[in-house]
């Protein structure tokens, strides 16, 4: 039997890339097959351990853990640009 849990969203937030696009890499062309591809949105949740600091003992607050992953975020999207855009007419990345 699953059991279910119940979430509650207390803030959305839009985390930008760190450092901005190359100007040639703005525009990421998408093949035919994922233009073809249905749009579909999948709902994730990510829970982290709620670990002790290694060189203390003290548990990071969960307001530093928040900007600790958006900071983490917005340095990985610089590597992966096309995942910090958004979809336009369907046919590319912006």
């Amino acid at each position: 039997m699953a059991t279910e849990i119940k979430v509650e969203i207390i803030q959305r937030q839009t985390v930008k890339p760190s450092s901005p696009t190359p100007h040639h890499l703005r525009n990421y062309k998408l093949s035919i097959l994922d233009q073809m591809a249905l749009q579909t949105y999948i709902p994730l949740l990510l829970f982290f351990p709620n670990a002790a600091d290694a060189t203390s003992n003290n548990v990071m607050a969960t307001n530093e853990r928040c900007q600790h992953l958006m900071q983490s975020l917005a340095k990985t999207l610089t590597h992966f640009y096309p995942l910090a855009g958004r979809i336009k007419d369907d046919a590319v990345i912006e």
